[in-house]
């Protein structure tokens, strides 16, 4: 009984997209900060521009490469209909929830390959990644959408749970430390070579 009123406080709070909406870019900020990748990583405050008809684009997060290119992160998912799921004690009604809400999650991730974050960052790779608070939410959603992993590919986005994104900042990190060390030979080489030619201006000086 004191999971249901846990549950029901969750829905009533996440009913409002302002809410779910901070409640994502904190999920976010955690998942950057488990990945080591807080520094490389820009959140909404930093990161927005508008489109060529004026829209205003406005990912939760963007990852810079060390390539110079980014990757925008969207954590709009609405994950509302699943938890009145959760909350529903008829077995119709949970399953009419849960269709409704695998829905959502297909229809959000239109939307997001129709904004095309890609076009408005410079080097962007052309896909986005859709957040989603967690396994079990796409496992549901997929459930009743089988095709939903492909058809979002195919658009461009790729739907990814707080472990998934993990994995992937770990991947960037270790990109960006694969670069640090080949700049720091590239400057060791560099240096060397100025010194050997100090050494040999030397000696011909002498």
């Amino acid at each position: 009984a004191a999971r249901r009123d846990e549950t029901a406080k969750l829905t009533r709070a996440l009913s409002k997209p302002e809410i779910r909406g901070q409640y994502g870019e904190i999920q976010l900020k955690r998942v950057a900060e488990l990945a080591g990748m807080t520094s490389y990583c820009d959140f909404t405050e930093q990161a927005s521009q508008r489109d060529g008809k004026g829209s205003l684009l406005r990912p939760d997060m963007i990852v810079k490469l060390p390539n110079e290119r980014v990757i925008a992160v969207d954590a709009k998912t609405n994950t509302y209909a699943y938890l009145e799921a959760v909350n529903e004690p008829d077995d119709k009604k949970r399953e009419e929830h849960l269709d409704r809400f695998a829905r959502h999650v297909a229809e959000q991730a239109k939307k997001l390959s129709d904004k095309k974050y890609w076009s408005a960052w410079d080097g962007s790779p052309e896909f986005t990644v859709m957040f989603v608070p967690g396994d079990h939410f796409i496992d549901a959603a997929l459930q009743r959408k089988p095709e939903l992993l492909e058809m979002a590919a195919q658009r461009g986005v790729i739907l990814a749970s707080p472990s998934t994104l993990i994995g992937l900042l770990r991947a960037v990190a270790v990109g960006w430390h694969e670069h640090k060390l080949g700049e720091e030979t590239k400057e060791l080489v560099r240096l060397g070579v100025e010194l050997h030619e100090r050494a040999g201006t030397h000696q011909a000086v002498v």
